[in-house]
């Protein structure tokens, strides 16, 4: 072993976190204050139901660390609130996932969508859905409500599933440092997004408390190809060709880099910012700096409702686009952002 990879595991043990984390330490330290104020500035309140997703380490060097954070969502929906997170138990595609056949527990197996996700599992009083691949923790008055019978749901996201559930009782989306929002997969199933799903479900094990195993029956999302969505047909000049995830609203951080980056892609970003002024004026969004962030507080019924009409209108429209063996040609040309 040479003497550099020495004093560098030395130093790992002494110093465990990356160097970002030690600047943000000194630099650019935030507070649970901060947040709180902004995040009521931007609509969350007492008796709110808010879905959080989040990239932790975007907020800096947040004092009190996760579980802080955890209990000052819980300050500011009180009593009458919830807060609900995914936990997603993988990090990359639902049918790689599936391929494995997990045994999946409801008590150990941890969230892989972000480190708050993983603490907030853990947190006392903390109720998990029973899904083996897109189970949500929630916790507060409405949390037995939201996580019943996921079990029993025939697809992961659909009607009648948690992520359902959240847009009938009007709930917010707070997205903190993230693009992430896994309701777009709820509007997917809603409008029956073409070829959303592999042709055959699995069946998967979920792992219940007192030694109690049941099998659920869920359909498999089919890997990127559901993903890529069409604002109209490429042109030379232009690609309007998108990753799902950016519409209808593209998220303000590294999303949006992508497209101003892309001389190719500039009347794609004209159209989805301006869907982003409406949702904007209109009051259904909400955003602010935090951090090296960008906070936002979003209606998930206005969110919902938009996309599902939308959708519909521009997948009748370029029906003749969604051939499996011309998506899987787009994606091989990285033709869909990232």
């Amino acid at each position: 072993m040479s003497l550099f990879t020495q004093i560098r595991r030395k130093v790992k043990r002494v110093l465990p976190h990356r160097a970002s984390y030690y600047f943000d330490a000194l630099r650019q330290r935030t507070s649970a204050n901060e947040l709180g104020d902004l995040l009521v500035s931007l609509g969350l309140k007492s008796g709110s139901v808010a879905l959080v997703q989040s990239s932790f380490s975007s907020l800096g060097y947040f004092v009190g660390g996760a579980p802080r954070l955890i209990e000052l969502l819980i300050e500011l929906v009180g009593d009458e609130g919830t807060i609900v997170m995914p936990s997603i138990p993988f990090d990359g595609s639902m049918a790689e996932y599936v391929l494995l056949q997990p045994e999946w527990d409801l008590q150990s197996t941890p969230s892989k969508v972000g480190r708050l996700t993983e603490v907030f599992r853990t947190f006392p009083g903390v109720i998990r859905s029973v899904h083996p691949t897109h189970s949500v923790c929630a916790l507060g008055r409405l949390a037995r409500e939201i996580t019943a019978e996921h079990e029993l749901c025939r697809s992961p996201c659909g009607v009648g599933s948690p992520w359902g559930r959240m847009v009938e009782l009007d709930a917010l989306a707070v997205r903190l440092g993230t693009g992430a929002l896994t309701h777009v997969h709820h509007v997917q199933e809603v409008v029956n997004f073409p070829n959303l799903f592999l042709p055959d479900p699995v069946h998967l094990t979920c792992n219940l408390p007192e030694n109690k195993k049941i099998v659920v029956k869920t359909k498999v999302y089919r890997k990127m190809i559901p993903l890529i969505f069409f604002l109209g047909e490429d042109r030379d000049s232009q690609i309007l060709t998108i990753h799902l995830m950016d519409f209808p609203l593209l998220y303000s951080g590294d999303r949006e880099v992508i497209y101003r980056r892309d001389p190719f892609r500039q009347e794609a970003l004209e159209q989805l910012l301006a869907i982003r002024t409406e949702f904007l004026d209109s009051g259904s969004l909400r955003m602010g700096d935090f951090g090296r962030c960008c906070c936002e507080v979003l209606s998930l019924k206005a969110y919902v409702d938009y996309a599902v009409r939308e959708e519909k209108r521009l997948i009748t429209q370029f029906e003749h686009l969604y051939d499996l063996t011309r998506l899987q040609t787009i994606l091989d040309e990285g033709r869909c952002p990232p």
